[in-house]
């Protein structure tokens, strides 16, 4: 590709993910190389017309079908572009629809309109293509990638949180309990009363979020032992989770080690706050548009570190494998989810991966434009 080309940019749907994407590409197409940024709206609703005037604000460009035209022009916007050419002006698209919503365009507009193209699906997607979540498996996206899937928020989080322990020695099994928000604060509907408990519909995972670690650190060629559970709180701040990770190492480890780790991920930041209330508040006031562009917030004091006596032991050493170990740890903890905002950031790379002839180093180059919502601390 030549790099003084630029790009278009799709977004289909105006959710929780779609939004606030396209609206950063558009308040950053100069810094990113962006040509036109679309978006597609499907349905000419009257209660939220006013996010698209913002977009179209912005610059972006509304695409919808045909037959919608005349309903959006009578509420006071103006389509572009039909849905199918939003698509073929594009070089990168991105699915931000519900459940299952972006399988079916796969079927019907995707698939044989994939030329040079890069399509992206969010974290529900499952089998839409290589489930991906930025500074987790970078390298495990190739040229033959034409399809990818985000990983969503809460495997974000967990699968960032595996990456860093790992460093330290021999990630063996990790164990999440999400305490997933209700809803967004955007959302009127999905709303629950009390706790809800939900089930473990996989025998050998739990819930999806398990699967979907598994499967992104096997891009990596991992293959962990992951389980999760989840419930439902009456919140619509953040989502929060409890790890339980097994690390085999010859080092000694403290909570204050944990601690230096996670704070050399610039991915992972700490905070001295207990309540979700207090985190969500920051990045109200200084993430991008509310939202911290973390992977995952982690309270500094709730970090724990157990060393287990094993059962197998060999002069002495843990025997994993072909490797010998002297200690074997329980780091336990909370954590906080930054919602969409890892979505985000995981999205934007994975278009400007595409958009620079696939070169982690030049997306490094411009995500570093969004460094200011990366926090240290919160």
């Amino acid at each position: 590709m030549n790099l003084l080309k630029k790009h278009n940019i799709h977004i289909v749907g105006t959710g929780t993910i779609g939004l606030p994407l396209a609206g950063l590409f558009s308040r950053y197409k100069d810094k990113f190389n962006v040509g036109e940024v679309t978006f597609h709206k499907n349905t000419p609703w009257s209660h939220d017309i006013n996010n698209v005037k913002q977009l179209l604000k912005a610059g972006a460009k509304l695409s919808t079908d045909k037959s919608k035209f005349k309903e959006f022009e009578r509420l006071g916007v103006t389509p572009s572009y039909t849905r199918v050419e939003a698509i073929e002006r594009a070089d990168v698209i991105i699915d931000c629809t519900p459940s299952g919503t972006a399988i079916n365009h796969k079927g019907k507009y995707y698939n044989t309109r994939k030329g040079s193209r890069l399509f992206v699906a969010q974290g529900s997607e499952k089998g839409f293509g290589k489930i991906f979540a930025h500074g987790v498996n970078n390298e495990a996206l190739d040229d033959t990638d034409q399809f990818l899937q985000v990983a969503s928020c809460n495997t974000h989080a967990g699968a960032a949180i595996m990456k860093t322990l790992a460093g330290l020695g021999e990630l063996s099994e990790a164990d999440f309990v999400y305490i997933r928000r209700s809803n967004d604060i955007s959302q009127d509907s999905g709303i629950t009363p009390s706790v809800e408990v939900g089930n473990h519909p996989e025998m050998t995972f739990g819930t999806h979020h398990a699967i979907d670690i598994y499967d992104i650190f096997r891009t990596v060629d991992k293959h962990y032992k992951v389980y999760s559970s989840a419930c439902k709180v009456n919140s619509q701040l953040m989502h929060t989770m409890r790890y339980d990770i097994m690390i085999h190492t010859n080092r000694m480890l403290t909570p204050a080690k944990i601690q230096e780790a996670f704070h050399g991920n610039r991915r992972i930041a700490l905070t001295k706050h207990k309540t979700a209330n207090k985190v969500f508040s920051h990045g109200r006031e200084f993430g991008y548009y509310g939202r911290i562009l973390n992977q995952v917030v982690i309270p500094e004091n709730t970090i724990s570190v157990e060393r287990v006596v094993n059962d197998i032991i060999t002069d002495g050493h843990v025997m994993i494998g072909a490797e010998k170990y002297y200690n074997t740890y329980r780091i336990r903890g909370f954590a906080f989810t930054p919602q969409d905002g890892n979505s985000l950031i995981s999205s934007v790379s994975a278009a400007l991966w595409h958009m620079n002839d696939r070169d982690w180093d030049k997306v490094d180059e411009q995500l570093h434009h969004l460094d200011e919502f990366l926090f240290e601390m919160v």
